[in-house]
């Protein structure tokens, strides 16, 4: 059975298709019994028009041949609602729950195509799909912490910057960033429903860290804890001397680009025929 249009408001077929006629054909009398110009284009307008509104009231949708739909695969967060509506149409389809690092499939029972429902499978699994066509609807909305970004590699006295999203957060919850010892060193309140955070920590030493980024409730309670590896990489200071026949941004950028890494910087800005200006930093 091959994919088809299907009307999510059927039972109005007939009455549009009425009005639809109706409009038309009072709209193309007027035209034609006019005398205005371009006749034939503005009854082709009138009738796109009118299909246009037509099927807006109508909401055409695709309908998947249940001969495509040859598994399911359940993966965390999927929507019940989606499942139901799949297993409607075909009562008889495989269904597959994941498990991160596990198979999902034997050679024996692969499927040549699946929709995927939920959050989706981890990237380190994706092999599993190879040669199988994939639909993939989504699921409800993740809770907990979402699109963490860090560097894992920094510089002494460079600001490790720790970003990201937290999904359906309880009001009260707090996110605190934890450094050697599990001492706090920054953190953050959270508040109902989606919102981005911001944490930063500064190491003054070289080697490798793991700091923490653990969520706590009203009373102090751990509810999660996820380790963040950190190299922090010595910096040699060097002694540059920066020379500027005028000042310019890329200069500027430059020069507060070295400081932060704890170079000792001089800069020479020429103001005016035999003029100069002269800025040290770092050299204290």
């Amino acid at each position: 059975m091959s994919d088809y249009l299907i009307f999510q408001n059927n039972q109005l077929i007939w009455p549009v298709t009425l009005i639809a006629v109706l409009l038309l054909a009072v709209f193309i009398w007027k035209e034609w019994s006019s005398d205005r110009k371009n006749k034939i284009f503005r009854s082709l307008f009138a009738f796109f028009a009118i299909l246009s509104l037509a099927l807006m009231a109508l909401k055409p949708v695709k309908k998947i041949s249940t001969a495509a739909i040859k598994a399911i695969i359940l993966t965390e967060g999927y929507d019940e609602n989606h499942l139901d509506s799949i297993k409607n149409i075909n009562d008889a389809v495989n269904i597959y729950n994941y498990k991160k690092g596990h198979s999902i499939f034997t050679k024996s029972n692969k499927p040549s195509s699946a929709i995927i429902l939920g959050h989706g499978l981890k990237s380190f699994d994706f092999w599993q799909l190879s040669n199988i066509k994939t639909e993939y609807l989504g699921g409800t909305e993740p809770t907990g912490i979402s699109d963490l970004k860090y560097e894992q590699n920094s510089f002494v006295d460079n600001d490790i910057l720790i970003q990201g999203l937290y999904y359906n957060a309880t009001e009260g919850n707090k996110l605190i960033l934890e450094g050697q010892g599990e001492i706090a060193i920054d953190s953050v309140k959270l508040d109902s429903g989606k919102q981005s955070f911001k944490l930063s920590h500064r190491l003054k030493t070289p080697g490798k860290y793991v700091l923490g980024l653990l969520e706590k409730d009203s009373l102090d309670r751990v509810i999660s804890r996820n380790p963040l590896p950190i190299n922090v990489i010595a910096t040699n200071a060097l002694n540059i001397l920066i020379v500027n026949s005028f000042p310019s941004f890329e200069s500027k950028y430059l020069k507060n680009f070295l400081i932060s890494l704890g170079h000792q910087i001089t800069v020479r800005s020429q103001l005016s025929k035999g003029k100069y200006k002269y800025e040290y930093f770092n050299t204290a």
